[in-house]
């Protein structure tokens, strides 16, 4: 898949290691409204899943490879192929729906 595709050139010294990011891609984008313990709650546990995005040594390697992916799927397109990202997260949490 994608995200496997994404992550082809990962190396972080250990085959688990380099599937982790694979795996938590594919359980975190198949449930995006989800929290990371529970879009991560077969496997990898979220204690892992949490783990590993703490870790700061293999985290630091995973934009190269994804950007890497992601520049050679793009030179596959004739014309403009258009890279959009959107951060923006909101929380309705301890809103009340106003009735009219």
């Amino acid at each position: 898949g994608w995200a496997q595709e994404a992550f082809k050139t990962l190396a972080l010294g250990d085959q688990r290691l380099n599937a982790r990011p694979v795996l938590l891609t594919k359980r975190l984008t198949s449930k995006p409204t989800d929290s990371i313990p529970d879009a991560s709650w077969a496997e990898p546990r979220p204690q892992a899943a949490c783990r590993f995005l703490s870790n700061h040594a293999p985290t630091g390697k995973l934009p190269q490879p994804h950007w890497a992916s992601s520049l050679q799927r793009m030179r596959g397109h004739k014309g403009v192929a258009f890279n959009i990202q959107d951060t923006t997260e909101l929380d309705f949490n301890g809103l009340q729906t106003l009735r009219l």
